[in-house]
């Protein structure tokens, strides 16, 4: 700051799947009936039932706004929802609040790769991991995990975190020690602007090509969106009636937008518009998209529906200059170079 995965075949399913996989039967174990059962390779679940002609845009239909169960993750208990947490927690490679020690082995996709990225804010990113980490495995590229809660990494001090500041301070240190190529960042802390635009300027002169600033998702207003689903769900509700707004005030991306307009070699890459697709609901948002909750634990993204943001992550990182290929169109074959 200024003063043990192989790579496999797009398209095959490694970790991430298999995780998936015991998801899905967990979800079973809590009463989905098996007529209606949901399987982790349908094309039709959370934001993957949004997707049109190409993965350009969103395109929203009447079923893509779920409105009876089952849905994923299931609820109640609640407490299940709550406690999913993306896998790479299981590795140890999250810092909670009270840790400053920085975790340097916590590497994906491909670790043999000459491209390396770094994941690098709060938890808020990290519910993005099993997008991000199946995106590395497509590109090539050896993902590094680096975050910590509730500290976004900023050239700003953060009040009554002492804790982030110091671990803040280790990760500038083994950064411009051991630049990536890549930088993708995202965090909660809203009105630092400039400080964002400073740490991305400072990354930049370290020779990174590139940092994203990553959609981060807003804390919702009136209530808990999980915890309106499951009273739903118990009582037979309309899901629909659980939508609340998500405005981007409550979050980090205004900040982060600020940052990127003044850093060349700087982006934002914005996934609202695949989270909450403009509906008849405007200006409130759907708690669950083809069958898959939106929210987790406070404005956590459940670690599923990040899931399913693989391939719109994917697309605007190849828009943005920063992802060599494109979603595949049939989405099995592998990535295709755009033309």
């Amino acid at each position: 700051m200024p003063p043990d995965l192989q790579r496999r075949p797009p398209g095959s399913r490694g970790r991430v799947g298999r995780w998936l996989t015991s998801l899905l039967a967990a979800a079973l174990l809590l009463g989905a009936p098996p007529a209606t059962a949901l399987d982790a390779t349908d094309d039709d679940l959370g934001a993957r039932s949004l997707r049109g002609e190409s993965w350009w845009t969103p395109v929203l239909e009447p079923a893509d706004q779920t409105r009876v169960g089952p849905v994923l993750p299931m609820t109640p208990p609640l407490s299940d929802l709550y406690a999913l947490q993306p896998s790479y927690y299981d590795d140890g490679c999250h810092v909670g609040r009270a840790r400053t020690t920085l975790r340097e082995g916590c590497v994906y996709g491909d670790p043999t790769s000459a491209t390396e990225v770094a994941m690098v804010g709060d938890s808020k990113i990290g519910r993005l991991f099993p997008a991000l980490e199946e995106i590395a495995l497509r590109e090539g590229w050896a993902l590094r995990a680096y975050t910590k809660s509730a500290c976004a990494f900023v050239d700003e001090p953060t009040p009554g975190y002492e804790a982030c500041d110091d671990y803040n301070a280790a990760l500038a240190e083994h950064l411009a020690a051991d630049p990536p190529q890549i930088v993708l960042t995202g965090a909660m802390r809203r009105d630092v602007g400039d400080g964002y635009a400073r740490t991305w300027q400072w990354l930049r002169g370290l020779g990174v090509a590139h940092v994203v600033g990553l959609w981060d998702s807003p804390a919702p207003t009136g209530g808990s969106p999980a915890g309106c689903v499951a009273e739903a769900l118990e009582e037979g509700a309309d899901l629909t009636t659980c939508a609340v707004p998500l405005p981007e005030a409550a979050s980090g991306n205004p900040s982060m937008r600020a940052g990127a307009r003044e850093v060349e070699g700087a982006s934002f890459v914005d996934l609202r518009d695949w989270v909450c697709p403009p509906s008849e609901l405007n200006p409130l948002c759907a708690p669950v998209i083809g069958r898959v909750q939106l929210y987790g634990s406070g404005s956590h993204l459940s670690p599923l529906y990040g899931q399913t943001l693989t391939d719109p992550i994917h697309q605007r990182l190849h828009e943005a200059g920063v992802a060599a290929y494109r979603p595949s169109v049939d989405r099995v074959s592998g990535p295709h170079r755009q033309p």
